[in-house]
């Protein structure tokens, strides 16, 4: 076999290996335990591929981001791994502005990351900035005590 082929068989067995420990251990502890595949470099998003999971293990979904390098056969949980975020820190994002029935929307630069739900900054000039809420991808909805100023 050539050399530039025996790598992958490692990392292929190390997975392996990785899917039976999770079998052989208790169901408690197999229930929790989610493995990388292969190995994963930082940044990259899950697929399904990347993810050996035991019989109910639920918490790690494709789509999700590694923040560190991830060895096969090492666990996937947080903080190694996370949901991705809907907001990023200097992105772009429509700002809402909802009240008495009208509803204004502007862009502005969000000033940190978040998730759903989270409150983050937005930047609308050099000297305006607005906070608001997390309400989808790219998405904030201003806070109700400066809708009035």
């Amino acid at each position: 076999m050539p050399a530039h082929g025996v790598a992958p068989l490692r990392v292929q067995a190390r997975a392996l290996l990785a899917a039976l420990g999770l079998l052989l251990l208790g169901a408690d502890q197999a229930q929790a335990q989610a493995v990388a595949a292969r190995r994963i470099p930082r940044g990259a998003v899950l697929t399904q591929a990347d993810i050996v999971t035991g019989p109910d293990s639920t918490n790690v979904q494709p789509g999700w981001v590694a923040r560190r390098v991830i060895n096969a056969g090492q666990p996937l949980r947080a903080p190694a791994v996370e949901p991705p975020r809907l907001v990023t820190a200097g992105q772009m994002v429509n700002l809402h502005v909802v009240q008495d029935g009208f509803r204004l929307t502007v862009q502005g630069r969000a000033t940190s990351h978040g998730d759903l739900g989270d409150q983050v900054t937005v930047r609308l000039g050099p000297n305006r900035r607005i906070a608001g809420v997390i309400t989808g991808p790219n998405q904030v909805t201003a806070l109700e005590a400066q809708r009035s100023s």
